[in-house]
């Protein structure tokens, strides 16, 4: 039987957390968003609109999401995600020229921005941290060079927006490396510290209202506390140790474990901590026709079981006090390329806008890209026609509590 997902289907009563009261820094409400432009011209294509407001009316989606509460928006950046007849490898476009493009609608919208570096042309994670095609063959000095002057200049043209950058990302899912290192600290280290050099030199300390400076790891069943060894001893500088949590990866292990590894590093090292993702699905359909990513869940999924899961995501970070400064969701608005279930329809216009998890044009560059749509629709806070869901406003409530 299927599901009523609609906006207005159930009431949500959400508890405030308390201990976002009395902070003495904000608490960082994101989300990361970079497809919404490829959604947007995949939908204009066949004449339907991408986003809705929570009235059912067309609306400019990052204005929904301030309305609802989010303060940043993180954006993913690849250096060239094309082939070299420039057909793109899909996962949003999340080039340079995006990124500005967003930070262009975030001041409009009044959000902040994270600009997230994987210094890669396409998806950087414990697995696969490939050197971009342009910097292959240099040295590791050439390499470190090339990273602070494409973090320099990037940064540039983001901030001449007029955006406020709360925190810049050097490098993605680092667990295991970057930019085509594997294991050798000694030159992921190096690597970090030319990026963290080019957000100083861009702009400026923290205590003079200069960007935050975040690592991002993942696997925290494992462990992650080593990783912040390992920029001890190499003198990296930096304020933020992020992590990926996603409650259905079993190697991503409990939030309580999560929480003590945060502890164990902000008492270490004093350190500011973050969610740099995380996301709950509220139903296990696929949406779009295309497939979805495999939940390890038994729980119901449900719109209210979303709302429930990220409120108390948003408790335990809050609770760490002032240096648990807050979370990023991911996928929130990562839907079906056409509004509808119809895969191969929404398969050909991944293709052809970049607005699925990947295009087979990438396999030139990862060897495992297939033609693929939004895989994490489900996980979004938005239906396949755009329309917000009530758990959407968590973020609002997570202030206030009460009944949407």
């Amino acid at each position: 039987m299927q599901e009523d997902y609609s906006a207005s289907s159930k009431g949500l009563y959400v508890n405030k957390v308390e201990s976002l009261e009395g902070r003495r820094v904000p608490f960082i409400m994101g989300m990361d968003c970079s497809e919404v432009p490829s959604i947007e011209c995949a939908r204009a294509s066949v004449s339907e609109a991408a986003y809705k407001n929570f009235e059912g009316n067309e609306a400019d989606v990052f204005r929904t999401l301030k309305e609802a509460g989010i303060t940043d928006i993180r954006v993913r950046i690849w250096n060239d995600p094309k082939d070299r007849q420039g057909r793109t490898y899909g996962g949003g476009n999340c080039d340079a020229a995006n990124a500005i493009y967003i930070a262009k609608r975030c001041v409009k919208a009044g959000l902040g921005i994270i600009p997230g570096f994987h210094y890669s042309d396409f998806w950087a994670d414990p697995a696969k941290q490939s050197v971009p095609k342009a910097w292959r063959g240099k040295t590791v000095s050439e390499t470190a060079q090339l990273i602070y002057t494409y973090t320099r200049d990037t940064l540039e043209w983001i901030r001449s927006t007029g955006v406020h950058i709360t925190a810049v990302q050097i490098g993605n899912e680092t667990t295991g490396g970057m930019c085509g290192v594997y294991m050798d600290w000694k030159t992921t280290c190096r690597y970090m510290s030319a990026a963290s050099r080019a957000v100083r030199d861009v702009t400026g300390p923290v205590s003079r209202g200069g960007a935050k400076i975040a690592v991002h790891l993942t696997n925290a069943a494992y462990g992650i506390k080593w990783a912040a060894d390992k920029f001890r001893q190499c003198s990296l500088d930096y304020d933020i140790f992020g992590a990926s949590w996603y409650p259905y990866y079993s190697s991503h292990g409990s939030f309580s474990n999560l929480r003590d590894e945060f502890m164990r590093i902000h008492e270490a090292y004093g350190k500011d901590v973050m969610i740099l993702e995380t996301a709950y699905a509220f139903t296990h359909e696929d949406l779009d026709g295309c497939g979805t990513t495999s939940l390890e869940v038994s729980n119901i999924l449900s719109v209210p079981n979303q709302c429930r899961a990220v409120r108390d995501i948003i408790q335990g970070i809050a609770d760490l006090g002032d240096w648990g400064l807050g979370i990023c969701y991911w996928g929130g608005t990562w839907i079906s390329a056409s509004g509808t279930a119809d895969g191969p329809t929404n398969l050909d216009l991944c293709k052809k806008y970049g607005c699925g998890w990947a295009t087979s044009c990438a396999r030139g560059y990862d060897p495992d890209a297939e033609d693929g749509g939004s895989q994490v629709d489900n996980q979004a806070f938005f239906l396949p026609d755009g329309t917000p869901l009530n758990s959407l406003k968590v973020f609002s409530l997570a202030y206030s509590g009460g009944i949407t």
